[in-house]
């Protein structure tokens, strides 16, 4: 998405609960946020690897999706050059044993379930201006 010739960050939304991803979605966009909704972390994969994921600037996952999907995505990212400086959020119910949890390399914020809204959105948008703002700066 491009606002007055300027790239914008998009926000990707991974987790296996539509209803989540749902009120995710209406929230980010109420922020005036970009929104790309999966509930599918292996069909997020697939787009992030794809040429529309170009604009991603943040990935907001659940940490537990089936097929150790929201692991395997945030990994994936982190080791993936092409989206360095995509700002990986995580959303999780519960940490199971200590191995459940990523390397701190691999994420920026994490938000225990249930979440706040009103916390959530904020530090989401936050992460989305800062990717606009190096974007910014890039294209000059």
């Amino acid at each position: 998405m491009r606002r007055r010739g300027v790239r914008v960050a998009k926000v990707v939304v991974v987790d296996d609960e539509p209803n989540i991803v749902l009120v995710l979605e209406m929230a980010l966009r109420r922020a005036g946020l970009d929104v790309v909704p999966f509930t599918d972390p292996d069909a997020a994969m697939a787009w992030l690897d794809g040429d529309a994921s170009q604009d991603v600037g943040v990935v907001l996952l659940d940490l537990f999706m089936p097929r150790a999907g929201g692991r395997r995505l945030a990994l994936a990212l982190a080791g993936d050059p092409r989206h360095e400086g995509v700002a990986v959020v995580l959303m999780t119910g519960a940490i199971r044993k200590e191995f459940d949890m990523l390397p701190a390399a691999c994420y920026q914020a994490l938000f225990a379930k249930p979440f706040d809204l009103r916390e959530v959105v904020p530090a989401v948008k936050a992460f989305a201006q800062a990717w606009d703002a190096r974007a910014a700066v890039a294209a000059t």
